[in-house]
């Protein structure tokens, strides 16, 4: 399935507001709501909104500490937590991740991977490929408190190339100095720019 195909499939008609086409559409996050943030609470309303459009809506997350229901419907998304590992640090490895999307067992039309900063994106998306999931990544890229972080992001985009690079689309959230351009350079694909300052 290309963009064109996805982007035809997900059309709404605009008489009734209902999509043509019901979708299973798949989020995978890190983290979500309950927990706030800006990706969580993003995913949120997009997640459900999609819901009351009639669209099949699962968010795939992770829950490093135990503390919430492995599945729940939340305002009509289906939620699903897989544990992360290690449960005191942000790196947010979740094998069952990988496990549930290779699988397909949502039997997804499509896969919204939301971040990059963890290492929930190369387990989705890798995957989403082994499944034959076409996918799209939003960076979300708000920048870090740490130093280190920051100064290796570059470091960490030539990581992630290969599993970008197969993405059918790439957004990209100017909430921080960054070079679109030189980012699709990097990763030798289309790039999406959003820039919250545009917004109409």
């Amino acid at each position: 399935m290309n963009n064109s195909e996805i982007q035809g499939n997900s059309s709404v008609n605009t008489n009734s507001g209902s999509p043509a086409r019901k979708l299973r559409i798949l989020h995978v996050t890190a983290r979500y709501y309950p927990l706030m943030g800006g990706i969580e609470t993003h995913v949120y309303e997009v997640a459900r909104r999609m819901a009351r459009m009639g669209h099949e809506v699962t968010v795939m997350t992770t829950d490093p500490g135990g503390k919430w229901a492995a599945q729940e419907m939340i305002d009509g998304v289906n939620v699903r937590r897989a544990r992360a590992y290690p449960e005191k640090k942000d790196y947010y490895f979740a094998p069952d991740i990988y496990r549930w999307i290779s699988r397909n067992e949502g039997n997804w039309d499509v896969m919204h991977v939301q971040g990059y900063h963890t290492l929930v994106p190369p387990l989705a998306i890798t995957a989403a490929r082994k499944a034959g999931i076409p996918f799209t990544l939003t960076f979300h890229s708000g920048g870090n408190s740490s130093a280190l972080r920051n100064a290796i992001r570059h470091t960490q985009w030539q990581m992630l190339r290969p599993f970008l690079s197969k993405a059918n689309l790439l957004d990209l959230k100017l909430v921080e100095p960054l070079d679109p351009a030189g980012l699709a350079q990097l990763l030798q694909r289309r790039v999406a720019v959003y820039d919250k300052d545009r917004e109409g």
